[in-house]
């Protein structure tokens, strides 16, 4: 993700590349870089996308919710429930991330809501094997 970073953060500056902000923001947090995830939303807002790209970008500022407190985790979890069976998916399926049951696993656990956390964890296992995403399954068991 290191290496990548530099790159997402060039393409969300891009006003017809909206949907790479979230990515990049994200990127930061994975490379251990908060402070730079803050500044990027800082600099970009957390604009929950009502359009083509929502589906993939809303599940994304969701785990950076689920990490950063920002935006506001209840409302990305709100947003997010009544889709909870659905995969994350980028357009004609060009990126997909598995259930956005493990957002709401990861927004759960960020509201202090463990029980509800568990549910949307065995729920997306569930989806990920009953797919065959294997990869998904054991990030979701992790």
């Amino acid at each position: 993700m290191a290496e990548l970073l530099d790159d997402l953060i060039a393409a969300g500056d891009l006003p017809q590349m909206t949907p790479m902000r979230p990515l990049a923001v994200l990127a930061a947090l994975d490379v251990g870089k908060e402070e730079l995830a803050r500044a990027l939303i800082a600099r970009w807002g957390a604009e929950l996308r009502d359009d083509w790209s929502g589906d993939f970008v809303v599940p994304i500022w969701g785990l950076i919710a689920a990490r950063l407190g920002a935006p506001d985790p209840e409302e990305l979890y709100e947003i997010l429930l009544p889709v909870a069976d659905q995969l994350i998916v980028m357009g004609m399926g060009s990126a997909a991330w598995g259930s956005i049951r493990d957002v709401l696993a990861a927004l759960a656990v960020r509201l202090g809501r463990a029980e509800e956390a568990d549910e949307h964890r065995r729920a997306a296992i569930d989806t990920h094997r009953r797919l065959g995403l294997t990869y998904w399954e054991a990030r979701s068991r992790s």
